[in-house]
């Protein structure tokens, strides 16, 4: 299992860890499945995952136990500030990462629109790549 995975099983195993992801959004994580589960667990913060699982996750039901399981085998010993502190630590990790894989994927456009001598365009994408890294700068703060 990945750090996403282990992010997940501690939000899904601990209800109080749950706060830790309001600044994290879907697509930061890799996967639609992950995708879903970590809107759910945004969005029911105090449901607690044990037994008959909400509707919701019937889908992802092998998944989700797995998670649980993890919550258990790897976070079971461990105090809930320790864990909301690790989901912190995993919730800069991740938003980090994303921010990353954004600013790629804006400099191989603006790239193309060069190659392609789309100056306007190219000068946008410029401009978001700039925006994207005063963010990361003010984050690293």
């Amino acid at each position: 299992m990945n750090y996403q995975d282990n992010l997940l099983a501690l939000a899904a195993g601990d209800p109080d860890v749950r706060d830790a992801l309001r600044a994290l959004e879907p697509e930061c994580v890799m996967g639609e499945q992950r995708a879903r589960i970590l809107d759910f667990l945004k969005s029911h913060p105090k449901t607690i995952l044990h037994g008959e699982l909400p509707d919701e996750l019937q889908s992802d039901e092998t998944y989700v136990k797995i998670l649980l399981l993890q919550t258990e085998t790897r976070y079971g010993q461990w105090s809930s500030h320790d864990r909301y502190f690790e989901a912190v630590e995993l919730v800069k990790r991740l938003r980090k990462e994303h921010k990353q894989k954004q600013k790629e994927q804006l400099e191989q456009a603006m790239r193309d629109a060069q190659q392609n001598g789309d100056t306007a365009r190219a000068r946008e994408l410029m401009s978001d790549i700039n925006a994207l890294i005063k963010e990361q700068r003010n984050n690293a703060r």
